[in-house]
């Protein structure tokens, strides 16, 4: 049988009257540490089981003699009575579990699926991008995978400075001169290249601050609401009512308008204040004040519907006007250095978000443990209607309410915050503190990699 092979044809350079069962468990020993899943625990067993059987010198012959030896448990004795037996079932086909790794991290290499869709694709038989293609398994990925696949080789390709300025330009070409466009994200920081374009709008007559839906900072509490681990996302609503959607100016005007003028190709997630998809890089001549032609508008749309061109990912983000510069702050990044701005503010009793920089005034009342009592609050004013959150117009409640510090540039949030300012191209957090080095319970940490980033 195929088994007994597996165990009688190895051969070892010192005698060992114990040879076939030392290699059987060598070569479980192998496959386990080469397997994605490695369990440590087995590794152990087999090598005691294989120590223990080095130690003897008499030929083990049955599963009690196994059971006998000193570091020899009673699955490993079990995997030895079954290897002199004959009984198990033959070893796992290693070509195709090759065959299924390499395809689950092939698949894996489209944004949005990750380990276990890849196992639920490899299961149902797909082993590539090419069969990932097919009607049959298409079907199987939700919106947002079936975007990514459609755009896989354009999103696998990196989006460079001229790409992105090429793209600015051209929405400001499509908009009204009140609009003001901002590039934010890796660009801003100086990146030759990015993964995807991050932009911000403003308009005159956005003036909405939201206010924030977060119970009051507690200074010993060590704790923010935002997680690592994950890239944060500013201005993206997880749920969006029809009324707000109705009065949306980046709903109802922007992203109707960029679609018709031939730059929007597919929309991956679409909110009152945020736009996530992907866009038709625009080519030479594309972009003009005076470009209203019917037929050069219509061309680009028939581009987008036959795949020419390159595409790329853009978040388009509509910032109210007093938010500009936290917004400015958060859409830079980088994710690390914006959590712990984030943490600096929290520990000095203030709240930072991708609209402003909040202060919490505490009417006095404590609760049993000294904290402040929180009651749930209301909007500082009817989505997108055009009124703004202030010290004026701001919810209040028993506890206290939140009112937002006046920071009209990315300096003042700064000082607020009584941190030196940092240069967005030196606001490359995760490779000064790396993994696994982050205290985020010590603000005075960050002060002082900051500092180390403004001297460097």
């Amino acid at each position: 049988m195929r088994f007994l092979v597996a165990c009688r044809g190895y051969s070892t350079a010192v005698p060992q009257v114990n040879h076939a069962l030392i290699n059987m468990f060598k070569s479980k020993m192998e496959e386990e540490t080469r397997s994605g899943r490695r369990n440590g625990y087995k590794i152990r067993s087999y090598e005691l089981a294989i120590e223990a059987l080095n130690a003897t010198d008499k030929k083990i012959t049955n599963k009690k003699q196994a059971e006998r030896l000193r570091g020899i448990g009673p699955i490993a004795s079990q995997m030895i009575e079954n290897c002199l037996t004959g009984t198990s079932p033959p070893p796992v086909n290693q070509r195709l579990e090759e065959k299924r790794r390499k395809a689950k991290a092939e698949l894996q290499m489209v944004p949005g699926i990750g380990v276990s869709k890849a196992a639920e694709l490899v299961s149902e038989g797909c082993y590539s991008i090419q069969h990932l293609r097919l009607p049959e398994y298409t079907e199987l990925l939700s919106s947002t995978q079936k975007i990514n696949l459609r755009y896989f080789e354009h999103l696998r390709e990196p989006v460079h400075r001229d790409e992105s300025e090429t793209v600015v330009a051209f929405i400001k070409s499509c908009l009204s001169p009140e609009f003001e466009v901002v590039l934010t994200g890796s660009y801003r920081r100086g990146f030759p290249i990015s993964s995807f374009m991050s932009v911000i709008l403003l308009h005159p007559s956005y003036v909405h601050v939201p206010y924030p839906k977060v119970p009051p900072p507690f200074p010993d509490s060590g704790k923010t609401e935002t997680r690592s681990g994950r890239r944060l996302m500013p201005f993206r609503e997880k749920f969006t009512k029809l009324a707000v959607k109705s009065q949306s100016l980046l709903i109802g005007q922007i992203v109707p308008h960029l679609r018709d003028r031939g730059l929007m190709a597919d929309t991956i997630s679409l909110g009152s204040k945020k736009w996530v998809g992907m866009i038709r890089v625009p080519e030479a001549g594309d972009q003009g004040v005076d470009d209203t032609a019917i037929m050069v508008r219509r061309k680009r749309r028939e581009r987008i519907d036959e795949m020419q061109g390159q595409y790329r990912r853009l978040e388009l983000n509509l910032v109210p006007q007093k938010s500009r510069s936290a917004a400015l702050l958060s859409l830079t990044g980088d994710s690390e250095f914006v959590r712990d701005m984030r943490l600096r503010a929290n520990k000095m009793g203030m709240h930072l978000d991708e609209f402003g920089l909040w202060r919490w005034n505490s009417t006095g009342l404590k609760t049993e443990n000294g904290t402040p009592e929180v009651e749930e609050e209301e909007e500082a004013s009817d989505p997108d209607s055009g009124s703004e959150a202030s010290e004026d117009s701001s919810p209040s409640s028993s506890s206290g309410r939140y009112t937002l510090i006046p920071t009209p540039t990315e300096q003042s949030i700064f000082d607020e915050l009584g941190i030196p300012f940092v240069h967005p191209e030196k606001r490359n957090y995760s490779y000064l503190v790396g993994p696994g080095k982050r205290d985020r319970d010590k603000p005075q940490r960050m002060e002082k990699d900051v500092r180390a980033a403004v001297l460097k």
